[in-house]
């Protein structure tokens, strides 16, 4: 009895790492029994949504996700001080963008070299409206402001900030 009252501090620290013990155990296999719920659902759900598109024609199933781009360059139009594009099957923001900027460096008789181009596709891309991800048939427009600005910043680059870039080729 007496090392009872001498260890107090121990029988307590004791007490309360079996009881933390005791919640982290009964509540693993909670988790674990969720868990095997949520994957059986998933593979009820997966093999629902194998069975439908087994029913469908190849024509009608539409997977925009990962899907391949459209063959060939971005149709790019030159209004006034804009250049625009719409956006097609399998499209992305920076897909766009580097059309544009061919189209720029074409209407300008200029070149970049590919680390300047990087620079200048990332940063167009960046004063863009942030969109994760871009619809079939919306339009993307990018000043020729906003594009001679990124040129002319891209022909301020150091050797050190191109072998940066270069990185990323």
């Amino acid at each position: 009895m007496e090392k009872l009252r001498n260890n107090s501090r121990l029988i307590v620290a004791g007490l309360i790492t079996a009881g933390v013990l005791a919640l982290v155990v009964s509540g693993g296999n909670k988790n674990s029994e969720t868990k095997t719920d949520q994957t059986e659902e998933t593979t009820q759900s997966q093999s629902t949504e194998e069975a439908s598109m087994e029913k469908k024609e190849p024509a009608e199933v539409d997977n925009p996700i990962g899907s391949p781009p459209t063959a060939g360059p971005v149709s790019v139009d030159k209004k006034e001080t804009d250049y625009n594009a719409t956006v097609r099957k399998g499209d992305n923001q920076t897909v766009i963008v580097r059309q544009m900027v061919n189209e720029y460096l074409q209407d300008n008789s200029q070149s970049l070299s590919a680390e300047q181009r990087l620079f200048v596709e990332t940063t167009v891309v960046n004063a863009l409206p942030r969109n994760d991800v871009v619809f079939e048939g919306q339009e993307i427009t990018v000043s020729e402001t906003t594009l001679s600005s990124a040129v002319e910043a891209s022909g301020q680059l150091t050797e050190a900030q191109r072998a940066l870039w270069a990185q990323y080729l």
